[in-house]
C-alpha cells in the first residue's frame, strides 16, 4: 500500500498543507523546527516516497537530467574517468530529487539531435556533457540548442558559457616543487602511447617522469631503462599508486558535480552564474606524496 501525505497528516494531527510544505522543503517559519523533524522522520519511517511524476504534471519541472558523455576507447583510465563522474553527477542531483539519464554520443551532431528530441518532448530539464577534444564550440553550440539549463564538464574555448572545471594544468610545476628537494630540476610528462624519451634525457639523474598509468611507468622503466626512482605515477585513486612512488591528487569531481548542479540551478532561475563555480583549482594542499 502506499503511503501518502494525507495518511502522515492524519497520524501526526496536522494539516495536510503542513505536511506538503516540509516534505518539499517549504516550511520556514511556518513549521517549527522541532515539527519538521517528527514529520520527517515519521514519513520515512511509514516508508514515504514523493510521486514525482504527479509533482512534474503539477509544477511543470521535469526531474530529468541528461549526462551526455561522448564515447571513449576501451582503456582503463577513460573508463575509470566515466564511473567516477557517473557516479558522482547521479549522486549530486539524487540529493536534490532528481534522476540522470545517461546519453553517450560519438559527435556533436549525435548530441544534437538526441537532446532535441527528449527535450522537445518534454522529458529532460537540464542537461550536462563532457567535450570532445578539439570540438568544445560544437558541443557548446549542440547544448545551446536545446534552450534548457546545461553546464559542460570540461574547460571550453568560449569562457562565458556554464561549465565546471578542474584546472591541473598547473600540478606539474606543484610536483617539481615537491621534488626540487630531492635535486629535480624538470618533470616531465609522459603518456603511454608517446615516443621513449631521448638518450641523453633518459641517462640525465635530474630529470623525472610523471606519469598517470602502469603502462606509462612500465613503458619508461622496462623499454626506457629509466629507474623506477624518477618515474612518479601520479592518479587520485589509491590502488593505481599502491607499491610504486608518486603523488595522489585530491578526486574534486563530486565537487565539480556540484557546482555543475548549481549552475543548472541559477540558470533555471534566470541568475547570473559567478566565476568561482567555473573553475577548481588544484593547491598544495591536495596533493600527498606517496613512497614506495
Amino acid at each position: 500500500m502506499r503511503i501518502t501525505q494525507k495518511e502522515i497528516a492524519r497520524q501526526m494531527g496536522v494539516s495536510t498543507m503542513t505536511i506538503s510544505r516540509v516534505l518539499n522543503g517549504k516550511g520556514g517559519n511556518k513549521v517549527s523546527a522541532e515539527l519538521v523533524c517528527k514529520i520527517r522522520n515519521a514519513a520515512a519511517k511509514a516508508g514515504y516516497h514523493e510521486n514525482r511524476l504527479a509533482k512534474a504534471m503539477r509544477t511543470g519541472e521535469v526531474p530529468l537530467s541528461a549526462l551526455c558523455l561522448h564515447r571513449l576507447p576501451d582503456d582503463e583510465a577513460r573508463s575509470s574517468y566515466w564511473l567516477n563522474l557517473m557516479s558522482h553527477y547521479t549522486k549530486v542531483l539524487f540529493e536534490h530529487q532528481r534522476e540522470t539519464l545517461f546519453i553517450p554520443y560519438a559527435s556533436p551532431e549525435e548530441l544534437k539531435m538526441r537532446l532535441t528530441s527528449l527535450s522537445a518532448a518534454g522529458l529532460i530539464s537540464s542537461a550536462a556533457a563532457n567535450i570532445m577534444p578539439g570540438r568544445s564550440a560544437e558541443v557548446a553550440d549542440a547544448m545551446q540548442s536545446i534552450r534548457l539549463p546545461y553546464v559542460l564538464l570540461g574547460n571550453p574555448e568560449d569562457k562565458t558559457v556554464p561549465y565546471a572545471y578542474v584546472d591541473n594544468d598547473g600540478i606539474g610545476s606543484l610536483l617539481l616543487e615537491l621534488l626540487r628537494e630531492d635535486g629535480v630540476k624538470e618533470l616531465i610528462w609522459f603518456r603511454e602511447d608517446m615516443p621513449l624519451p631521448k638518450r641523453t634525457v633518459a641517462a640525465n639523474p635530474e630529470i623525472c617522469f610523471q606519469v598517470s598509468s602502469i603502462a606509462g611507468f612500465c613503458k619508461l622503466n622496462r623499454l626506457g631503462g629509466i629507474p623506477e626512482s624518477r618515474i612518479f605515477i601520479v592518479s587520485d585513486r589509491p590502488g593505481m599508486i599502491e607499491g610504486y612512488s608518486g603523488f595522489l591528487v585530491r578526486n574534486h569531481t563530486e565537487e565539480r558535480c556540484r557546482n555543475a548542479w548549481r549552475q543548472l540551478r541559477l540558470q533555471s532561475r534566470n541568475q547570473p552564474i559567478p566565476d568561482v563555480l567555473k573553475v577548481i583549482k588544484i593547491t598544495p594542499d591536495d596533493i600527498t606524496r606517496i613512497r614506495a
